[in-house]
């Protein structure tokens, strides 16, 4: 009697399947991990912006003597970050630029908070002491 020979190269359909599951729940974790990841990722970037916008309102009151920071604080945020870009001069002194223009370009929204929930930094300077705190609202 002749011995049939069998071929066992290959995957059975019960081994696909099974490895078609595995990487449909490791793909179902992984989506819903990502917007986790992504607010973190800009939390960590609006940190980032704080502290070189602090950095440089701090630069700006060390070079100018301007403790209030009241020269290079503009109206309104955006004016800020652009006199932080492109540089002010205050009594023919021009002071700055103390943030780089990205790509640039002096946007202000370049510097802007980049969580969902945030639009705006709100940024003081104690006028005794020359400290800066600068905060995302």
């Amino acid at each position: 009697m002749k011995k049939m020979v069998k071929n066992n190269k290959g995957f059975t359909l019960i081994e696909l399947v099974i490895v078609i599951a595995i990487l449909g729940v490791l793909a179902a974790v992984a989506i819903t991990m990502f917007p986790k990841l992504a607010d973190s990722s800009r939390g960590g970037a609006d940190v980032t912006r704080a502290t070189q916008i602090k950095s440089a309102i701090a630069t700006y009151i060390a070079e100018s003597g301007d403790v209030d920071a009241s020269e290079m604080l503009g109206a309104a945020v955006n004016d800020t970050l652009v006199n932080l870009q492109d540089g002010i001069e205050v009594d023919g002194v021009t002071y700055g630029p103390y943030l780089e223009n990205v790509g640039g370009d002096s946007d202000p929204e370049n510097y802007l908070p980049q969580q969902d929930s945030m639009t705006t930094w709100n940024i003081n300077v104690d006028d005794t002491t020359g400290n800066v705190i600068v905060e995302a609202e």
